[in-house]
């Protein structure tokens, strides 16, 4: 997403189409993002990959798709997810509708998700793609990230979105089977504050793993909210690896396809001088 380049990170913009030219403290430059690209992702500008430029980060669910029916991709991939955001669905209602009619329906009819505000968008797409069983594993890579200055539009905490604090009966434990040492009451915050728990195996980040859980209506309007025990799934969809990776931690190897989202409302009109930039990583397909 064009917006890892962009800082500080707009969280929740009060403005409308794109973001004000007068906002962002820094934009990366071209050396920058080639030094990205070529240290921490070892690409080459040699336009060898396919890929796709897209305006909205949702469209890559799109060119996903259609990679697959083309036979250019073969699921289940991987994902590096190298963005200012978590795209796994805070601030907006489309994970109600993902956890209770879309999961309802076998996994082999989800490839048309309703799509809007309380459906699959840019800010929630990764998770109705692992909803079709594509992805084998998925990494957030994400930016430095000083404290948001924008104004705010209406005020919360990300707990109240199904975030990190939740009771647990049971200790989590990590990818490995270790049990998770700090007690299952309180789940210490993660290293970015927009994930959403609801969608980890156990509710933690800490067990390295995003797990799906179907529910019903009523729980998902009523229950899921409280912050005590969780209501039990109907059934749950199979583990997906799931890592936090910051920007200068990140060693990326053996990359077969490349996605770019121009991203405008997080993004302003200048940021576009990279998009020349980052196409240089990848052909047209």
């Amino acid at each position: 997403d064009l917006d890892f380049f962009v800082q500080p990170i707009a969280h929740w913009p009060c403005w409308t189409g794109r973001m004000p030219s007068d906002y962002p403290s820094h934009i990366a430059s071209a050396d920058e993002v080639d030094e990205f690209l070529q240290r921490r992702c070892h690409l080459q500008p040699r336009g060898e990959l396919p890929g796709r430029e897209v305006i909205e980060h949702v469209d890559v669910f799109g060119a996903w798709q259609e990679w697959l029916e083309r036979g250019l991709l073969r699921a289940p991939f991987a994902v590096a997810h190298v963005d200012a955001h978590a795209d796994m669905g805070q601030g907006s209602g489309g994970w109600r509708y993902l956890l209770t009619e879309y999961l309802a329906v076998p996994a082999d009819q989800r490839h048309h998700p309703r799509r809007g505000a309380d459906g699959m968008n840019s800010g929630n797409y990764l998770m109705y793609a692992i909803a079709n069983r594509w992805l084998s594993e998925l990494s957030y890579v994400f930016p430095r990230r000083p404290r948001p200055t924008e104004p705010l539009g209406p005020k919360f905490d990300t707990r109240d979105l199904l975030g990190s604090v939740v009771t647990l009966d049971a200790e989590p434990v990590d990818q490995a089977g270790t049990p998770l040492a700090t007690s299952a009451r309180s789940i210490p915050d993660p290293p970015v504050d927009d994930l959403m728990s609801v969608h980890l195996h156990q509710w933690d980040w800490r067990t390295g793993f995003i797990e799906l859980k179907q529910y019903s209506a009523a729980d998902a309007k009523e229950h899921l909210f409280m912050g005590a025990k969780p209501p039990e799934p109907v059934r749950c969809e199979p583990l997906v690896p799931f890592k936090l990776v910051a920007e200068d931690d990140v060693e990326l190897n053996g990359v077969t396809h490349v996605v770019v989202a121009q991203s405008p409302r997080y993004t302003p009109v200048e940021a576009d001088a990279l998009l020349p930039v980052l196409d240089r990583y990848f052909s047209h397909t």
